[in-house]
């Protein structure tokens, strides 16, 4: 994507009408700059002049001309002009707090005014007007200071004979001083260059990345002791009984350039007891009543969208997990409050959401288990498998 913008530059050279101007009284043009934007086909640009008048003329004002077309009512209709502004939009402002100097509101006549005839060119006049006695000793418009005669929303000229962003051109601006009555003390001529530049753009593709890391048993996570180290792949409990808990822990880790994303974790069914073969038993609903399954924890009121504390191996029996965020707290819920079953697919359950996070670059969770035997559990190896399930939501 490609956006024309304009660029405003001034030269500067002194009039040479000495008719118009007393021999020492001098104004000078000390700066310019300029902000851009644009509007449907036309380009608008904002121009800030900087003057410092070295002359005492109390009670006078200042005039900024601009080049306009001659065709009556054209110049303000909020179309561009060729080698001409439009003054549609314009909103101009006159310096403050200057000593010496306090401006009237602006004035602004079009081009259809007679008086704006100039020889053979037309002009659009900014007036700003002032009381008080014109102060010499560099009298600071925009110098070293922000009081500039601000020009804002003016609609750049075309090209006479291209409508084409490449080429330059150069449209006259008057800037005059006149007394109080009306006469003009200084007169100077400059033009703006109008080059035409171009703003490159891109777009950066979204990314994003998930990784589950084991954590050693030496680890504190959830605020409680590991018995058990884990890998990236794995938890392996080891033995266990029905007298105490079994804890373990994993890091889950996204990491993305500011990209929306949940992740879902569900259990392909209860840990069941292996037949020998590698195959687990099944498990309904109500595993705690079969010797060859490991519950979803049998905590009251415990399930996998309600957490529950358990604290107590008397609390209830079998397998839950809990969270403790790291970074971008992003956790659906953490160790304070509870602990949670996984969702169960064997039993039509759907997985349920345990990370989620709008625009975060990193985030980091520990995930934490806890599993405890049943007195009448068969001994051997049970086993299940959880699904964790990262999609981004752009």
């Amino acid at each position: 994507m490609l956006k024309i913008l304009l660029l405003s530059l001034f030269f500067l050279w002194q009039s040479s009408a000495p008719s118009q101007a007393q021999e020492g009284m001098k104004l000078r043009l000390i700066s310019s700059n300029n902000n851009y934007s644009t509007a449907s086909a036309t380009i608008h640009s904002n121009l800030s002049l900087g003057l410092q008048s070295v002359q005492t003329i109390p009670n006078g004002q200042f005039q900024i001309l601009l080049a306009a077309t001659s065709s009556a009512g054209l110049g303000n209709d909020g179309q561009p002009d060729y080698s001409a502004y439009d003054i549609a939009d314009l909103v101009v402002s006159c310096p403050n707090n200057v000593d010496g100097f306090t401006f009237a509101a602006p004035q602004i006549s079009t081009a259809d005014v007679s008086n704006l005839q100039i020889g053979n060119e037309t002009f659009h006049l900014i007036s700003c007007a002032y009381t008080g006695d014109g102060q010499t000793n560099n009298a600071n418009f925009g110098y070293s200071n922000s009081n500039y005669f601000q020009l804002n929303n003016l609609i750049n000229p075309l090209n006479n004979t291209s409508q084409d962003a490449s080429q330059i051109i150069f449209t006259p601006v008057w800037i005059r001083q006149l007394d109080a009555n009306g006469e003009i003390i200084y007169n100077q001529v400059d033009a703006v260059g109008m080059s035409r530049t171009v703003q490159m753009s891109a777009k950066v593709s979204p990314h994003i990345s998930f990784t589950i890391e084991g954590v050693p048993e030496s680890t504190s996570a959830c605020n409680m002791a590991l018995s058990d180290t884990t890998d990236a792949t794995g938890v392996n409990f080891g033995f266990v009984d029905e007298k105490s808990f079994s804890n373990a822990a994993q890091k889950l880790t996204v990491v993305s350039n500011n990209v929306d994303f949940v992740v879902t974790a569900i259990e392909n069914d209860q840990m069941g007891l292996e037949n020998g073969q590698g195959k687990a038993a099944i498990c309904p609903a109500d595993a705690l009543a079969y010797d060859n399954c490991l519950p979803n924890a049998t905590v009251l009121n415990m399930t996998a969208t309600q957490e529950q504390p358990w604290l107590n191996p008397e609390d209830g029996k079998g397998l839950a997990f809990t969270m403790e965020n790291l970074t971008g707290n992003d956790n659906a819920f953490s160790y304070e409050q509870g602990f949670r079953h996984f969702a169960d697919a064997e039993n039509q359950e759907n997985p349920v959401v345990i990370m989620s996070n709008l625009a975060q670059t990193t985030s980091v969770d520990f995930i934490c288990y806890r599993l405890i035997a049943k007195k009448t559990n068969l001994n051997g190896f049970y086993h299940n498998y959880i699904t964790y399930t990262l999609t981004a939501t752009f």
